[in-house]
């Protein structure tokens, strides 16, 4: 009897399994049936302007359905799904006188039971004339000759020409290259203020301009103080950054040994000839004008002749090449006179002593050059008051030691 009960129970366990329901749906087996899918349109022509919208019918037997734009042209393109219809949207216009190509993925079904299509989308070219810049932005140079730059043009017309207006042809150039405008600085600009400049592209008889702007030198600082040290007398036109300062100490002294040291060549930089003289026989710190500028610190010299003409030039306000007065101070002319008042009000105000301190009636104080006479039996100076560039004996103590140093001030 328990033989028999065991079998039953073993059948109905068997007969319950095999009548259980399995919800998982099998995708790789041979009843796999695939999703239904057909689109009344693969392909799709559209505008070249946004707006236009195309419609593509779905037929399938899923209930989900989606539709996905490419990314590269999600910017000119969109798509929405509403009852089985993909609507395709042209959300940008077509700024190329060519056609362009996007692409909508649509799909059905969900749960890995899917199926996939793609519309190809065509858009139109752009055939309205037309010409403007890839940027609207002004376009920036520096202040140097032969600075340039590009900017991109988009257009479906023909002829291309650039022009600079008329004011600013004398430091500008404009010219159409790979269809892009590409503007050139033809000159430095030496003053502190920008220039700017207009330049209209023309092509098919539509016109563009745009704005280009060129750096102006940064803001002198010639004659201003520099701390205490001194005055600033140079500023170098190829690095404005970097300048030249006459020191406002100055002393009575020797210019140095009395024979030859070896510094006769006018190529020869401040810094240059202060190197030879120190090893000159004889040289003494404490006695010669040298001396003098290395006891004010790191990087002094004594100037060169070509340093005393630019300091003079700062000093009286005109060059001796350019016409100054070659006379006394109180036969200098007015502006002169104001361009020296105002030199040594700065150097006066940072308690300096003035370039010429002598009656103005007199040829006034001198300082020396670094460099000596061919024969190295004398050495140059400058002369301020009346102004003149000559050669003294080296051993006369009636010349003032006064310095330069290079100085760099970025603002």
């Amino acid at each position: 009897m328990k033989k028999h009960l065991f079998s039953l129970l073993a059948v109905a366990a068997f007969l319950f399994t095999a009548c259980e329901t399995d919800d998982t749906v099998n995708n790789t087996g041979d009843d796999y049936v695939a999703p239904q899918l057909e689109l009344s349109a693969t392909s799709v022509s559209v505008e070249a302007e946004a707006g236009d919208v195309k419609t593509v019918t779905v037929t399938t037997d899923q209930d989900a359905v989606s539709a996905v734009v490419d990314y590269a042209n999600k910017t000119w393109l969109d798509a929405k799904v509403e009852n089985k219809v993909v609507s395709i949207i042209v959300t940008g216009d077509n700024p190329d006188p060519k056609e362009r190509t996007g692409y909508v993925s649509v799909t059905v079904g969900e749960k890995g039971v899917t199926a996939e299509a793609r519309i190809t989308v065509t858009q139109k070219p752009n055939n309205k004339p037309l010409l403007e810049f890839e940027s609207a932005e002004d376009v920036y140079l520096g202040r140097k000759a032969d600075e340039t730059a590009s900017v991109g043009i988009q257009t479906n017309q023909s002829g291309l020409s650039a022009a600079v207006n008329a004011d600013a042809q004398s430091w500008l150039k404009a010219e159409i290259t790979g269809g892009k405008l590409v503007v050139t600085t033809l000159s430095d600009n030496t003053g502190t203020e920008t220039r700017n400049a207009s330049v209209t592209v023309s092509a098919g008889g539509l016109s563009i301009s745009i704005n280009v702007i060129q750096a102006g030198s940064p803001k002198s600082l010639v004659g201003s103080a520099y701390g205490t040290e001194g005055v600033i007398f140079w500023q170098n036109p190829e690095n404005p950054a970097e300048y030249k300062i006459i020191s406002a100490k100055a002393e009575k002294r020797a210019w140095g040994p009395s024979g030859s040291v070896g510094v006769t060549e006018s190529t020869l930089s401040g810094p240059e000839a202060a190197a030879i003289i120190k090893q000159a026989s004889g040289y003494n710190s404490s006695s010669y004008a040298l001396g003098f500028c290395e006891g004010l610190g790191e990087g002094w010299y004594l100037p060169t002749k070509q340093e005393c003409e630019d300091l003079f030039t700062t000093y009286n306000g005109i060059s001796r090449a350019d016409g100054a007065t070659v006379n006394t101070p109180n036969n200098l002319n007015s502006a002169e006179k104001a361009a020296r008042k105002a030199f040594d009000n700065v150097m006066g105000s940072i308690g300096g002593v003035l370039l010429n301190t002598m009656d103005e009636s007199s040829n006034g104080d001198s300082s020396w050059a670094c460099q000596e006479t061919t024969d190295g039996s004398k050495a140059w100076y400058f002369r301020w008051g009346k102004p003149d560039c000559n050669n003294g004996t080296k051993t006369s103590t009636a010349r003032f030691a006064r310095c330069v140093k290079v100085v760099t001030i970025t603002e």
